[in-house]
């Protein structure tokens, strides 16, 4: 599991490396929004909830590293592309329930990753 882990870390990152750059190279921050979203909810909720799960060691519930990866990064493939075409077609509505459908998961992964902090601060009492 952890190599595929890797495995989807390092496309994301040279697929946002790659929208970085193409962006820059025409001066055009079209995408600026969707960029910063993958970056902050691929990369950087990742982050904190692999270093959370890493410290906490037994202490966190055994499921839950898996579910909150999951819905987070289900919530992102879902929801950047889409944001992404959003932007690109001047805001066409029609983009949005799709939009919200990964909010919706990103948000699931987020409150998974909160029961596991309490679980956690709730053990150590």
């Amino acid at each position: 599991v952890g190599g595929i882990r890797a495995s989807i870390y390092n496309a994301v990152t040279l697929e946002s490396v790659g929208i970085r750059t193409l962006r820059h190279g025409r001066e055009n921050i079209t995408l600026a929004p969707a960029h910063a979203h993958w970056n902050l909810l691929g990369w950087v909720g990742n982050a904190i909830y692999g270093t959370f799960f890493a410290l906490a060691g037994d202490k966190a519930p055994k499921r839950l590293p898996s579910i909150v990866f999951a819905l987070a990064n289900l919530g992102v493939i879902v929801m950047i592309p889409f944001l992404a075409l959003f932007l690109l077609s001047g805001n066409d509505p029609a983009y949005v329930p799709e939009i919200v459908v990964g909010e919706i998961l990103t948000l699931s992964g987020m409150i998974a990753f909160a029961i596991a902090v309490w679980s956690v601060l709730l053990k150590k009492a």
